[in-house]
């Protein structure tokens, strides 16, 4: 796998990967509702990916970063402690735009609750981007 399409990867997936679980649960909390409009989805989705990229950019280019000097100190995208970088980076993004949303409120239980919903779907979106690029890496290594 070439260096940029790694970077695009680790850049550009964690917005997208975290506005489809988002999504997953905004339908199927319509669906159980009854059904859902599909253009009031598309348009949620639409806006969601939008907010997605601007409050995750800054922490995607730091991880990006992180991940790229893990990888050029020998760390194989394709291995287990890969993963687990990536899960901690999605945690580390998490934890900071819990922050960025939280700032300037007292500590009160909707806080918490937010910080901890918001680096929980941030360790799963570097799980789930981790896991991607792991694939990536290995079917690039296949054709090789």
């Amino acid at each position: 796998m070439k260096r940029w399409q790694r970077i695009c990867m680790n850049l550009f997936l964690p917005p997208f990967v975290a506005t489809a679980l988002l999504l997953t649960v905004i339908l199927s909390e319509a669906c159980s509702q009854g059904g859902a409009d599909l253009r009031n989805v598309w348009k949620t989705a639409l806006l969601v990916l939008i907010f997605a990229y601007f409050f995750a950019i800054a922490p995607s280019l730091i991880c990006t970063f992180w991940m790229e000097r893990s990888y050029a100190r020998g760390l194989s995208a394709a291995s287990g402690k890969a993963l687990l970088a990536s899960g901690l980076c999605g945690a580390f993004s998490g934890i900071l735009i819990s922050c960025w949303f939280s700032q300037g409120i007292r500590p009160t239980k909707e806080t918490l609750q937010l910080f901890l919903v918001v680096t929980a779907w941030g360790t799963v979106t570097g799980l789930i981007v981790g896991i991607l690029v792991g694939l990536a890496e290995r079917r690039a290594l296949k054709r090789r």
